[in-house]
Parts: structure tokens; C-alpha cells; sequence
């Protein structure tokens, strides 16, 4: 780092100078300003998943919750996208994802309508029984 010009402060931060809306400086609990005119924040990601946890989804080694590619968890008829399964979904990531599992769920009634249909001999309008489908398990590793 020192031959790219690049000089650590240590220390703890207490807040960020500014003067009206530009950042001048991080101040450090230690006493001293550090100048700055730009800082890069790493955010620590937390999947906000209050409304699944009760549901009994299977999470990844990480906390996450496990999706197949569509968005199916381990629980039958619950899909899950965004920042409950992926930890780098940004807000386009996640709108992506969410027509890709919609696009699946509407792909799975149809041909559970068609399969009923088919079975029975008719055209039914009867809301179609729903079959659990396993979710693959995603192998991590270190």
C-alpha cells in the first residue's frame, strides 16, 4: 500500500466532517481528523427474513435463505428473492429476480392445471393441487 501511496489511520471513527453538504474530514475518537473529500462505506448484509421464520425455510451456511434459480425456498408455495436469499441483490438485482420467479410460479400452476386436467379427463376450473418440489441444496465451501 505504501508504494501506491495509500496511508492507513488507525482508529475508531467518530463521525464525518463536513461543511454544508462536502465532506472535509473522518474524525477519529482518538482526537485528530483525518482530511477526506470521499469515503466508501462496506455494508454488512443482514437477510430480513422476519416474515419466512417462522415458515421452517432452510438457510445456507451463511444465513441465507435457499432458493432454487426461480426463487423457491424449502417451503411449499413460498418463493423468496432480494435480501432474504442473495446477499449482493441490489434493487435491479432483485426486480430481476422477482419476474424470473414469477415467470417460474406461473410456469408451475399452468402445468399443474394442464396435469390435472389430463388426469381427470377435463377442463376443470377447480384451484389445482399444489405438489412440493425439492429445492436443491446449494454446496458451499470455504
Amino acid at each position: 500500500m505504501a508504494a501506491r501511496g495509500i496511508v492507513v489511520a488507525e482508529g475508531t471513527v467518530k463521525r464525518l466532517v463536513t461543511d454544508g453538504d462536502r465532506l472535509r474530514g473522518v474524525e477519529l475518537i482518538e482526537g485528530h481528523v483525518v482530511p477526506r473529500s470521499a469515503v466508501f462505506v462496506f455494508p454488512h448484509m443482514v437477510p430480513h427474513d422476519t416474515l419466512l421464520t417462522g415458515l421452517g425455510r432452510e438457510r445456507d451456511l451463511n444465513g441465507w435463505v435457499t432458493t432454487d434459480a426461480a426463487g423457491r425456498t424449502s417451503v411449499f408455495g413460498v418463493w423468496a428473492v432480494g435480501n432474504v436469499s442473495d446477499a449482493k441483490a441490489l434493487v435491479i438485482t432483485t426486480a430481476g429476480q422477482g419476474a424470473a420467479a414469477a415467470f417460474a410460479l406461473n410456469h408451475d400452476l399452468v402445468a399443474e392445471d394442464v396435469e390435472r386436467a389430463v388426469k381427470d379427463g377435463s377442463s376443470s376450473s377447480r384451484a389445482p393441487q399444489h405438489v412440493p418440489r425439492p429445492v436443491p441444496r446449494t454446496a458451499l465451501s470455504d
